[in-house]
């Protein structure tokens, strides 16, 4: 009957910590899911960035007005 008790108290236990590990694991899922999307539209921006830049860099320097910075 010991046997018995030790191992439903063994059994208890890994029961027990596989219920954690699910909800870690269903935890991180959800954060890595989360940054993934916001990795994706952040190359998104960037790739309208890189061709904002592209575009001034074959416009020349005659399409940029040689102005002073606002600062000055």
């Amino acid at each position: 009957m010991s046997d018995d008790n030790t191992l439903a108290s063994r059994l208890d236990e890994v029961e027990i910590r596989i219920a954690f590990q699910q909800e870690t694991i269903d935890s991180l899922n959800a954060v890595v899911t989360k940054q993934w999307a916001e990795l994706e539209h952040l190359k998104r921006i960037l790739g309208v960035l890189k061709e904002r830049v592209s575009e001034l860099e074959e416009g020349g320097p005659d399409d940029v007005p040689n102005q002073r910075p606002p600062h000055y």
